[in-house]
């Protein structure tokens, strides 16, 4: 404030080295735990996990033991990247509060390829649950109050393994349903009941 005028130096006369070559050193990395995948939740077993709103995007399940995640939205997996990823070693019980569930994408990836890895609990408000492109199901699903629709299929005879209790369940296009019998006794389920059907052509 208050400043009538101003002048500053001019600065001439400087040089600088142009760079005219250049060569590129690739290197090889010598680490051996590089993982090449990216995941918006990592939880590690054991632990217990909340998510106050909608469960989406990609999440790894890691460690040794039962991680339990309660979410109290909706889960919404529809890109190709977008699902569960269970490493071998660690389990998942997955409480879901919100009316809607789809499972498309990569699905539920059950590396331990046993039913027992995964257990789905659906909530009283929990009411539909939707899962079809090229999914491959392995686990439990425990939500009778949920209308379970499965579509589309994968490339195998068993898209969808394990035991469902829900209030109904509609299979259509390529989906092959096997009830895994070593559940009888530890799983969610005694057996493998049906209370009515309806076949549409």
């Amino acid at each position: 404030q208050g400043i009538g005028g101003y002048s500053y130096k001019l600065i001439t006369g400087y040089t600088y080295s142009q760079i005219l070559s250049y060569t590129v050193t690739k290197s090889t990395p010598t680490a051996t735990n590089i993982i090449g995948e990216k995941y918006d939740f990592i939880l590690t077993a054991p632990g217990d996990y909340y998510v106050n709103g909608d469960l989406y995007g990609s999440v790894l399940v890691n460690g040794s033991g039962t991680a339990r995640l309660y979410v109290t939205g909706n889960v919404s997996f529809s890109g190709k990247d977008d699902g569960i990823t269970i490493k071998t070693g660690a389990n998942l019980q997955l409480f879901v509060g919100g009316p809607n569930t789809k499972l498309a994408g990569k699905g539920i990836v059950n590396d331990g390829g046993t039913a027992e890895s995964f257990k789905y609990f659906g909530l009283p408000t929990n009411t539909d649950i939707d899962m079809h492109g090229n999914f491959a199901f392995t686990g439990q699903l425990y939500a009778p109050s949920a209308n379970l629709s499965v579509g589309g299929g994968g490339n195998d005879d068993y898209d969808f393994v394990g035991a469902a209790v829900v209030a109904s369940a509609k299979l259509n296009g390529h989906a092959n349903f096997h009830y895994d019998e070593a559940l009888s006794k530890s799983g969610l389920g005694t057996g493998f009941m049906i209370g009515s059907w309806t076949e549409e052509y």
